[in-house]
């Protein structure tokens, strides 16, 4: 009997007011029910009422866990939208810095992000050996480059790399741009 008692102890300690709500309700249930009921006559009174009190105990808990169920949704809702409200701050200070960056380029380098921009990082080939100063786009690691000869003597292609060229182009699909200026 102390195994009941105690689980019974614990029990109300976690669910103490659906326990009491399901008790004077299923008591409620238990006074208004007529002496002639058919289930009063199958079960004892005592089953009865541990019967209906459990029945309400029951839709009690899940009324509670959909309260709680709901407020959890919201909450992760609210979350998730401060979340994207960040990354969306956050995206448009990285584009902002690209724009600084690309603003530092000479006109000649921004002309060749525009093209690249223009045609989907298609490479931009460049006949004979060139040798570019330190800063510039085409000498930079946000291009890679390939050399090569054939008929025509030697040549260098250029593609911008794969993360610089998405910046530069949700940058011109969404303001328009790539740089300030």
């Amino acid at each position: 009997m102390s195994a009941f008692s105690e689980a019974i102890k614990v029990f109300a300690e976690k669910h103490l007011i659906p326990t009491v709500i399901s008790l004077v309700l299923g008591g409620i249930a238990y006074l208004v029910t007529p002496v002639d009921f058919w289930m009063l006559k199958k079960l004892s009174n005592v089953y009865y009422f541990l019967l209906i009190s459990g029945c309400i105990f029951l839709f009690v808990q899940f009324l509670i866990w959909l309260q709680e169920h709901r407020y959890m949704k919201k909450q992760s809702k609210r979350i998730r939208d401060a979340e994207n409200e960040n990354a969306k701050i956050l995206y448009k200070e990285n584009l902002e810095v690209l724009w600084d960056m690309v603003d530092e380029f000479l006109p000649e380098d921004r002309e060749y992000l525009k093209q690249f921009v223009k045609s989907e990082n298609k490479p931009i080939v460049i006949r004979g050996n060139r040798l570019y100063a330190f800063g510039r786009l085409l000498n930079s690691e946000n291009v890679h480059k390939q050399e090569g000869y054939d008929e025509k003597g030697s040549y260098t292609q250029y593609i911008l790399e794969g993360r610089f060229y998405n910046a530069l182009k949700t940058s011109y699909q969404l303001y328009g741009k790539i740089s300030r200026f």
